[in-house]
């Protein structure tokens, strides 16, 4: 599974668009996805050809972010997006960067599980438990310093994806009432590289997702957990591949929610 996901955080990495394999010739049909890389680390890439035989139909995969998933979406320059953050939330957040660029009312979203953020750090740092509290105060820039949590006397450096992306959105949306959340952070291409950035930088925090960290760094333990929702979203109803896909997703992931 590791090896799996590795593979697919170095196709983000690369900024390369991962097209479906594995299917027998006749079966033509292809589904463009775009978005969000939490989902495509977490279910569309490490298990493409399962989804593609349990539903006959290719897809391709495009993980750009769930903002830019959803404008692809709306473009129609994809027929399907993938986003780890609600979407109203998502849409606001483009509405606000530019007014009037996507209509809500036209996009459908569809629920295919969850996954819990991790805030993740070097695993030479001996702080290793956190209350949710403490993080809070980190990312809101009141505690600055390791040392003021039983670390070393090394500046706190914060890395998340740009702002937009699910995981950012709904870390911000949980605890933006203690102030300005996130206001001196290191930005990554994506989540999926933010485990990459950590594993390099003794004094960092990052917030990422369960499904793209490895024994490179060590997840904070803490006394409260935020579950990260997934989604496709579709333009008005799906039509019959869409919904295919949609349910065989949803198994896959609720599979391995059960299984975990």
């Amino acid at each position: 599974m590791k090896g799996m996901i590795r593979h697919s955080l170095l196709a983000l990495a690369a900024g390369v668009m991962v097209f479906g394999i594995g299917l027998q010739p006749g079966q033509a049909e292809e589904l463009s996805v775009a978005g969000s890389t939490t989902v495509a680390s977490a279910v569309l890439l490490p298990y493409k050809s399962e989804i593609e035989k349990r539903t006959k139909v290719q897809i391709a995969v495009d993980a750009v972010g769930s903002g830019k998933g959803v404008l692809a979406l709306a473009e129609g320059r994809a027929q399907i997006a993938a986003i780890s953050a609600p979407l109203a939330d998502v849409v606001q957040r483009l509405n606000t960067k530019k007014p009037g660029s996507v209509d809500g009312r036209s996009l459908q979203q569809h629920d295919i599980g969850s996954t819990k953020v991790a805030f993740v750090i070097h695993p030479s740092n001996p702080v290793k438990e956190l209350t949710f509290e403490q993080i809070t105060d980190i990312l809101a820039g009141r505690i600055t310093l390791w040392s003021e949590l039983g670390g070393i006397n090394m500046p706190i450096q914060v890395i998340a994806e740009p702002r937009g992306g699910g995981i950012r959105t709904m870390v911000e949306k949980t605890i933006g009432k203690w102030g300005d959340v996130l206001t001196k952070t290191h930005t990554m291409q994506s989540a999926a590289l933010v485990a990459f950035a950590v594993a390099r930088m003794p004094n960092a925090i990052g917030i990422a997702t369960h499904t793209s960290i490895d024994n490179s760094v060590f997840a904070l333990k803490s006394d409260s957990v935020i579950e990260q929702p997934l989604f496709l979203v579709t333009r008005g109803a799906p039509d019959a591949r869409m919904k295919k896909l949609i349910e065989a997703v949803r198994a896959i992931t609720l599979g391995k929610k059960a299984g975990a």
